[in-house]
């Protein structure tokens, strides 16, 4: 636009209208100023607000850091502590057995010492032994003398005094049979013993100890005694300790797997 061209009027007219905008626009100016100065004002603060809070966050971390790390190094000084009192402990003790041992080295060479000092004065002692040998050997000539006489006798006089011994052992056999196996007496069977005896009689083949235990049981059961397990185990062991090694008249024979078993002989 020709501001040339205008007339008196409209350029009046303009001016006003234009004056009137630039009114408009310092006001628009100065009000966009004073929010932007609150905006600032209010930002600050807010910024202030969050550094206070990150700073009192991090100071809280530092401080549990701190803590965790002083606890961690208190357990680790407990641990160290406790280790070396049993090092210490182990130490001692393993000093104590050294000491003992070293001890009774000590005695079993003083020992030793004092029996080799002893020796020199069995040596000065061995003239002696001449004279008890030559008593020794007196005897034996006489035994020899002696063995000879007899080989000399008559045959029919040994063969009579041999036949004697045999006589006598025949007789002393026949009375253990008929005692049962002891010597002279009369021996007495128990009830368990006769139980254990029962038990082999009807067995066709050799009785194992758990099934003589079962028929102890049993028979426990029906008295008015003691049948816990470890009574019974002790009377039949007891029986057949009796009637294997005293009256031999039963045999224990090696059972498959572990253990024994018994029949009669």
């Amino acid at each position: 636009m020709s501001v040339k061209r205008l007339s008196q009027e409209t350029a009046k007219e303009l001016i006003g209208k234009y004056n009137a905008e630039l009114k408009a626009l310092d006001f628009q100016v100065s009000e966009i100023k004073a929010t932007l100065k609150e905006l600032s004002a209010h930002h600050a603060k807010l910024k202030k607000a969050s550094d206070a809070a990150a700073a009192k966050k991090a100071k809280k971390a530092a401080a549990a850091a701190k803590k965790k790390a002083a606890a961690a190094k208190k357990k680790a000084a407990a641990a160290a502590k406790k280790k070396a009192a049993a090092a210490k402990k182990k130490a001692a003790a393993a000093a104590k057995r050294k000491a003992a041992a070293a001890k009774k080295k000590a005695a079993a060479a003083a020992k030793k010492a004092k029996k080799a000092t002893k020796k020199p004065a069995k040596r000065k002692a061995a003239p002696k032994k001449k004279a008890t040998a030559k008593r020794k050997a007196a005897p034996k000539k006489r035994a020899a003398k002696k063995v000879a006489a007899k080989k000399a006798a008559p045959k029919k006089k040994a063969t009579a005094k041999k036949a004697a011994p045999k006589k006598r052992a025949a007789k002393k056999a026949t009375a253990r049979k008929s005692s049962g196996g002891s010597r002279g007496r009369k021996m007495s069977y128990s009830d368990w013993d006769m139980l254990v005896l029962n038990s082999l009689k009807g067995a066709k083949a050799p009785v194992r100890t758990s099934d003589l235990l079962d028929a102890g049981t049993k028979h426990a059961k029906k008295g008015k005694g003691k049948s816990d397990e470890k009574f019974v185990r002790a009377k039949v062991a007891a029986s057949l300790q009796k009637l294997v090694n005293k009256t031999k008249e039963v045999k224990k024979v090696p059972a498959e797997g572990r253990g024994f078993s018994y029949k009669l002989k």
